[in-house]
């Protein structure tokens, strides 16, 4: 054996394992080395390689490895003197060696692929040099090359054993100089590695390398630096398993899994022609056959509560039909366990914790183990990623180990409900379909409107009423919430209410409604969305009936037939159309026609209005009849549904101007009329023997002129009676015309009858008609009164027949026409079949045909009768013949001992039953008897009778039979000439048959041996199956009858003849275990037994079983791998056989102590079963059992280990108790003997903050590499945490550590505030909550600033004060900071936290409480109220109006808004101005005024200013306003009377006068004025005129000048 290298990976870390390595490289070392030693010549090197002589000697221990290049191809140069170079890197070569277990020894010539080309007779010869791996290769070789011929052999100390060579190969043609030069031609590189294997090699799973241990379905083994590399692999279940044997290196480089959970070890082994040079430990992984996903369960479903706990979902929010919840929590969590459940013969590999992932449709859910409980995950679910118009789902996604996927979609959906859902519905309670706020809608009578407005909320309104647009109120007959929140956690407020209000009058509209309520102490209002509904209680109204005629369909040009009446009105011939017109109308404000409508039972005929009127018609045309009159009811029906009653309308009949036939058929004998129903089966069937009239009669509105009848007995014209006017209808008249059938006293066939008819209006009518290019008839009648009759027929006479056929011909008569045969029958009786046949098909008149007569039912014979009648009902008398026939053979009632067929010899006498019979007669019957000189016949009865008899065989043939084969036969015939015959063979036989058996096969130990009957050898005890040979021999022996039985069971066997002899042979094979007794017997066919013979054994297959029990209790099974014993061990075996032998029992023990080699014990053979063991070590004991039929038992292997010790445990780091402000870290070691099995696991719970339970953490497995072994463990994460170290070794024993504590506070406070966000404005009290939390609270510190910003109510200045805020637990777990603030004011809070660690946070936020409606200054308002002689608005309306919030604020002038700066005309004013704030907050402050700006107005007549008359003045003075007052009148100074606020002056006087008048207003305006007029010539007047013009004169010049300097300035 060589030594071996091995590979070290960081795959194995067992010292022990490496122990065993080091003794098995020891052992390798040593016994070459010895055996080399031994060998003085050295002539073998080791693994029995020859070394090559003359040359020098391989080293020791080493394979070589020959070079050789393949191949080459060699090219001569152009003057075929040398052979060219190599070329680039073609012929380049490289061998990878593995150092100290590989040289280079040999070095042969290469071999040649190509020499075609060279020279003949010439010879190819090779050097080569070995240059160092960075040396330069000559291209032509070198003084001190070495020629190779087939191989050269190093010397000495020259093999190739490491370092990095090339070997350069020249060649050249024949002898080297004059010009041949011997040239590079292949560069061999010889490269010696420490190790054949590379750091990626290892089990892969595609192009992954597994770690060590993974589980998965299929694996490949990839390892080697090199393909060329001769790499195999070992696979074992165990890791103890012998990696330096060859032989176990020939497992697959694929691993898959064929059972149900398998771990796999696995090794690559170098190869050198078989030889193992070097291994490696690839790793293990764990083999699981798993195509099944894992199963995902959603347990259970929590909501958020308001202070961060969780707890279950509420179901009543949960739909059970669609399994949505409806929630209104800040988060969700899904509590899901998903498992890997083994399918049916397969593994589980167990759930991936890195696979399992949720989404929420397609946003991704956080998922997070739970602690303590094995494969159960918490899915949280925030609000912000649902929605409140779709229920979304949580869908999870899970592998195993070996990637087998599962999606797994959560049951409960959840979606998020929308606390602004409203939803009104509006209908009537009798009509749950109409939709009143979608759809108007019209009603004549009160209704109730059923309102249910659904919300989110609790409800509870009050004080509920309702008006609507117009100010009427609705009485509520309903007003009530739902007992209960809906599924979707909306509530429902149910309003009732009855339409129209009481004092409606007809044709009112109802529109939008509002409900006004209150919510607590609020005042609100909810508008109820009706579209209209229209109240009409006026049925429509008709009028104006008549009946309109027109010549065409459209009624161009109609015109009216006269006044309504009762009378029926006919339509004249000439006009076509007809239509009913009416006039409908509806109230003025009414809903409107809707329909017009007669009735015809339950269908309505509808009337169509005419466009653009109110007139609605039916055409009545086709409804028009010229039997009845037809009539109209007439309704209309409105919107509302409203009808009006029914309007008669004027009957309508057609007029009949058609020409009409009917007809008469009477009996000649009787002279009455057949009924319809006679006359129409005498047309049906056409045929009679009666004699007939028929009479037709014509109608019309003419005379009628000619009545036609025609047939197949030809054209007939009638003598026309009548043609008076008495039945004068309409001017209708009426004849008639008689025709005779038959016409004589013989047969006649009146086919195809039909009439044709003519008036005197030229109207020709054919009857029943030919309208549609078809003559159609009345019918046809035939006249036919002769009896049929039967002849052709062959009678049979008396005589028996086997068959016989009767021959007949039947007729309706002898003249002609004849009528058909209704009736042509035969009836057969007294046969075997008794068949009837009527051949009458209704249209023949006669029948030839032929009968089959069937067999006889007795002597009398067949009768056969035959009867006729003919569709005109004559019948002839029945005629009857008799034949007789027999068919059936006579019966043979024949058996030999009572069997028809005799199978079987017959041993003794022979009896033979021979019964004739027949069913009508016998002529003849004997029996025959033919065998061994025996030739009998016999008659067995007279002809005529049946008979019976029986017979012995001795007898029939008057004799002894002889044994043999016998025929013995049966004839008989009838008087028919039908016969029967019956054969039965037998055969009489007496022999007794010779049965045999003995034992011819079997494998057996030899250890109780036998004889067979024939003194062959045989045994008592075989462990295989065992054969016996069995025999027979007799003449009339059937196998059947053969018996062979295996303890007793017939089993079957396969025989065969032996030769030509009578003797058969088999060979049964026993193959059931346990003891065996098979016998043979057999009794031949005539019932002789023989004698039977029989073998006794036993099959002993099963091998022993051997139970093991350890320590007096324990029952060892190998599954059971290596038992763990924490004290001394016993191990007692005992053996299961029947067949045990006590003294075949062997013992093997293999005995490995703690990092030392194992020593196995030889086999030992002993009687002693109980064995005892005291050392700690691990033992492997090995027993086998051989029972005495040499069953050789499974091997077993019991494995245990003794250790007494447990593991030694420590943790060490910073103090234990400590608190810090960083991480730290632990260092954990454990001490252990077999360290390989032991196991630890470090346990770290941690207490995140001071409000929750100490939960787990982290929990490592802790797995030694060595006798003594540490990890270390850093602790960052703020928490209080519990440190525990305990251990275990595979015996069972327990070790813990001293527990460690340590606390670390990195994290800051956090405040969250809720109730109100930043900027809010509400008019509504504010449930201010801060919330803080702190992971360790009870050092916190809280610090809270809030001030209230208000308006002053009598200054509406804003003041600041500061707010207290109490009540609250700074050192509580959660500290909640409540306040709820009611008084209006801009608010501003600040709240800071700081911990223990002086981390801190602080959170502000700003809000306004404006329930108080904005204040107008009403100042400003008082100073515009009364009248006024001016008006000017001064203010900005922000300015005069105080509010916490932005106002929209207008100004109205008597309802007009006013822009605060156009132009105000005198007048009675209302000057309004409205506020409302951003919170809906509104005020409005009225004032009225009355803006004067004018003076009074004088009214002056009888006096113009400047008139000047000569004549007396008559003057009156008032105001144009009654409410002005007029103060003063004076004329030329002197006060003037004023009366009722007038005054009145006459002048008298000639001369000049001034009129001074002077009057004020109510708002204070004055006014005067003064009118100059002279009495007097008008000589004064020209003079004032004069003076007058020259005034204006000097005014305008001195005006025109001033006005052209300034424009001459501005030049």
């Amino acid at each position: 054996m060589k030594k071996m290298k091995k590979t070290e990976t960081n795959t194995s870390k067992k010292p022990m394992k490496r122990l065993i390595a080091l003794w098995v490289v020891f052992v390798m070392l040593i016994v070459p080395f010895a055996n080399h030693v031994g060998d003085k010549n050295g002539a073998k090197a080791e693994g029995g390689e020859t070394v090559v002589s003359g040359a020098g000697t391989k080293t020791a221990g080493l394979d070589y490895v020959p070079v050789q290049p393949k191949n080459l191809k060699l090219e001569i140069d152009d003057n075929d003197t040398n052979i060219n170079n190599l070329k680039k890197k073609d012929g380049v070569e490289t061998y990878t060696l593995l150092k100290g277990k590989q040289e280079v020894w040999n070095i042969y010539r290469p071999t040649v692929s190509r020499e075609s080309n060279l020279p003949e007779n010439s010879e190819i010869k090779f050097e080569y040099i070995i240059y160092d791996k960075d040396a330069d290769v000559k291209d032509t070789a070198p003084d001190s090359a070495t020629t190779v011929d087939t191989v050269d052999n190093l010397q000495d100390n020259e093999a190739l054993t490491s370092g990095n060579k090339k070997i350069a190969y020249y060649a050249y043609i024949g002898s080297k100089g004059d010009g041949v030069e011997s040239r590079l031609q292949c560069v061999v590189n010889i490269k010696f590695v420490d190790t054949m294997f590379s750091v990626s090699d290892g089990i892969y799973q595609d192009d992954t390398k597994l770690p060590d241990g993974a589980i998965v379905t299929d694996a490949k083994l990839k390892a080697g630096i090199s393909e060329a590399a001769d790499i195999r692999y070992y696979v074992t279940d165990t890791d103890v398993g012998d990696k330096t044997l060859a032989s176990n290196y020939n497992s697959s480089d694929a691993l898959t899994a064929s059972d149900v959970l398998t771990k796999k070890y696995a090794y690559a082994g170098y190869f050198y022609k078989d030889s193992l040079l070097e291994y490696k430990e690839l790793g293990s992984v764990t083999l699981v056959l798993d195509t099944k996903e894992p199963t995902v369960t959603c347990r259970k479903i929590e909501e958020q509560n308001s202070d961060g706990s969780y707890s279950a979902i509420d179901e009543k929010y949960k739909d059970a039909d669609s399994n949505i919840y409806y929630g209104n929590s800040k988060a969700y969590k899904y509590t899901v366990t998903i498992e890997d459940v083994a399918g049916e013969g397969e593994g589980a590999s167990g759930v991936d914790a890195s696979t399992v992932s949720a989404k929420l449709d397609n946003t991704d859910l956080t998922v997070t183990p739970v602690s303590g409980e094995n494969n159960t995950y918490e899915i949280t679910v925030p609000e912000n990623t649902l929605s409140t118009t779709e229920a979304k789902k949580v869908v999870v996604t899970a592998k195993d180990c070996v990637g087998n996927e599962t999606e797994e979609t959560c049951l409960v959906k959840i979606q998020q409900v929308d606390p602004a859902y409203t939803k009104t519905t509006v209908r009537f309670t009798d009509d749950p379909n109409t939709d009143l706020v979608e759809t108007p809608v019209n009603i004549n009578g009160y209704k109730t409107v059923h309102v249910e407005y659904e919300f989110v909320g609790d409800g509870g309104y009050t004080d509920a009423s309702i008006v609507d647009s117009d100010g009427k109120s609705y009485e509520i007959t309903k007003d009530e919430f739902a007992s209960k929140l809906s599924v979707k956690r909306t509530n429902t407020w149910t309003l009732e209410f009855k339409v129209p209000a009481a004092d409606t009058t007809n044709s009112t509209t109802i529109e939008k409604c509002k409900v006004s309520y209150k919510d607590g102490s609020s005042d609100e209002t909810l508008e109820i969305p009706i579209k209209k509904i229209l109240y009409d209680t006026a049925a429509p109204t008709m009028s104006a009936p008549k009946i309109e005629r027109s010549t065409d369909g459209g009624f161009a040009a109609p015109a009216e037939v006269g006044a309504d009446s009762a009378e029926i009105y006919y339509t004249e011939p000439d006009v076509p159309y007809y239509r009913y017109v009416l006039t409908v109308t509806d109230d003025t404000d009414g809903s409107g026609v809707k329909e017009v409508y007669a009735k015809v039972g339950e269908t309505k005929i509808p009337f169509t209005q005419v466009i653009g009127t109110n007139k609605y018609v039916y055409d009545c045309t086709e409804n028009l009849s010229s039997t009845t009159s037809f009539a109209l009811t007439v309704y209309a029906e409105d919107l509302a549904g409203n009808t009006s009653e029914g309007l008669q309308l004027r009957p309508i009949q057609k007029v009949d101007t058609g020409l009409k036939v009917s007809y008469e058929i009477f009996s000649k004998n009787t002279g009455t009329a057949l009924t319809s129903a006679e006359t129409t089966a005498l047309f049906s069937k056409k045929y009679t023997n009666q004699k007939y009239q028929l009479k037709i009669t014509a109608t019309s509105a003419y005379k009628i002129d000619n009545i036609t009848m025609y047939s197949s007995a030809g054209t007939k014209t009638g003598n026309v009676i009548g043609n008076n006017d008495a039945e004068k209808n309409a001017n209708r008249y009426s004849a008639s015309a008689t025709f005779d059938i038959p016409d004589g006293d013989v047969n006649e066939f009146f086919e195809n009858l039909y009439f044709v008819v003519k008036d005197h209006g030229a109207q020709e009518l054919n009857y029943p008609g030919n309208a549609d290019g078809t003559q159609h008839y009345l019918g046809s009648i035939l006249y036919d009164h002769t009896v049929p009759v039967l002849t052709g027929v062959n009678d049979a006479g008396d005589k028996w027949y086997k068959t016989y056929t009767l021959n007949y011909k039947l007729s309706s008569g002898n003249e002609t026409p004849e009528s058909p045969l209704t009736i042509a029958a035969y009836t057969v009786s007294n046969g075997k079949e008794s068949p009837q046949e009527d051949r009458a098909n209704g249209t023949d008149a006669s029948f030839s045909g032929s009968i089959v007569i069937s067999e006889s039912q007795s002597e009398q014979g067949t009768k056969v009768t035959f009867t006729a009648k003919d569709a005109c009902l004559n019948e002839m008398t029945p005629v009857a013949y008799t034949v007789k026939v027999d068919q059936t053979k006579p019966e043979i009632d024949f058996d030999v001992n009572g069997k028809k067929i005799v199978p079987d010899p017959i041993e003794g006498d022979v009896v033979i039953k021979a019964n004739v019979s027949d069913n009508l007669t016998i002529q003849t019957a004997t029996i025959r008897v033919q065998g061994p000189n025996t030739d009998v016949t016999k008659s067995i009865c007279d002809a005529g009778n049946a008979k019976q008899n029986t017979f012995t065989l001795e007898n029939l043939i008057g004799k002894k039979a002889e044994d043999g084969e016998y025929t013995a036969t049966v004839y008989v015939a009838d008087k028919a000439g039908n016969d029967s015959t019956q054969t039965i063979t037998f055969k009489v036989d007496n022999t007794i048959p010779v049965v045999t058996a003995k034992i011819s096969d079997g494998v057996t130990a030899g250890k109780q041996p036998g004889k067979n009957f024939d003194g062959t050898d045989c045994d008592y005890f075989y462990r295989s199956n065992v054969t016996a040979l069995l025999t027979y021999e007799d003449d009339n022996l059937a196998q059947s009858k053969v018996v062979v039985k295996d303890n007793g069971t017939i089993v079957p066997v396969q025989w065969s003849r032996v030769g030509t002899t009578n003797k058969y042979q088999a060979a049964y094979v026993a193959s059931k275990e346990g003891a065996h007794t098979i016998t043979i017997g057999a009794t031949d066919e005539a019932g002789n037994a023989a004698v039977t013979k029989q073998i006794v054994f036993i099959k002993d297959t099963a091998a022993p079983a051997i139970t093991a029990v350890i320590n007096g209790g324990m029952v060892y099974n190998e599954n059971m791998g290596v038992v763990d014993l924490t004290s001394d061990a016993t191990v007692a075996f005992s053996v299961s056989d029947a067949n045990e032998d006590v003294h075949d029992f062997n013992y093997q023990l293999i005995k490995t102590v703690p990092d030392q080699l194992p020593v196995t014990a030889d086999v030992l053979k002993t009687d002693n079963r109980v064995f005892g063991y005291t050392d700690e070590a691990d033992y492997q004991v090995k027993v086998y059992s051989v029972d005495k039929a040499g069953n050789r038992s499974a091997e077993r292997n019991v494995q245990f280990r003794v250790d007494k010790t447990a593991p030694e445990l420590q943790i060490t780091g910073t103090a234990s108790g400590s608190t810090l402000n960083a991480g730290t870290t632990l260092t954990f070691s454990m001490t252990e003997a077999f360290w390989w099995d032991a196991s630890g696991t470090i346990t770290i719970t941690r207490k995140a903050n001071d409000s929750v339970a100490e939960a787990a953490y982290k929990t490592i497995d802790f797995k030694p590499t060595a006798r003594v072994t540490t990890m270390t463990e850093t602790l960052s994460e703020t928490g209080e945490y519990q440190v525990t170290f305990t251990g275990k070794d595979r015996a069972g024993h327990t070790a813990e550590a001293t527990s460690y504590t340590v606390r670390i506070d990195t994290g800051k406070p956090i405040i969250t505030l809720s109730g109100v966000s930043n900027n809010d404005k509400t008019t509504k009290q504010v449930e201010f909550q801060a919330q803080i939390e702190e992971d360790f609270y009870l050092t916190k510190s809280v610090r809270i600033q809030a001030t209230r910003t208000y308006l002053d109510p009598t200054s509406y200045k804003e003041k600041t004060e500061d707010l207290q805020i109490t009540g609250y637990n700074p050192t509580a777990a959660t500290t909640l900071i409540r306040n709820t603030f009611t008084e209006d004011g801009i608010y501003k809070i600040q709240i800071n936290c700081k911990d223990a660690a002086g981390n801190e946070d602080t959170q502000e936020v700003s809000f306004t409480i404006d329930k108080t409606k904005p204040v107008i200054d009403p100042k400003v308002m008082s100073a515009y109220e009364g009248t006024l002689t001016s008006f000017a608005w001064d203010y900005d309306l922000n300015d005069i109006i105080y509010d916490l919030t932005v106002c929209d604020a207008h100004m109205y002038l008597n309802g007009s808004e006013y822009d605060g700066t156009s132009e105000v005309e005198d007048g009675a004013y209302e000057m309004k101005i409205t506020a409302e704030d951003e919170l809906g907050n509104a005020t409005e402050e009225t004032v009225n005024f009355n803006l004067d700006t004018k003076a009074p107005t004088f009214i002056v007549t009888g006096v113009e200013d400047g008139e000047i008359k000569n004549e007396q003045y008559d003057i009156n003075v008032s105001l144009q306003l009654d409410e002005d007052t007029l103060d003063e009148v004076t004329l030329n100074g002197s006060p003037v009377e004023i009366k009722d606020n007038a005054a009145a002056i006459t002048v008298t006087e000639k001369g000049d006068y001034k009129l001074t008048m002077k009057a004020h207003d109510d708002a204070g305006n004055e006014a005067e004025q003064t009118i100059s007029f002279t009495y007097g010539d008008k000589s004064h007047v020209l003079l004032y005129v004069l003076i007058g013009v020259g005034v204006l004169v000097v005014l305008g010049g001195g005006i025109a000048i001033i006005l052209a300097a300034k424009k001459k300035k501005n030049n």
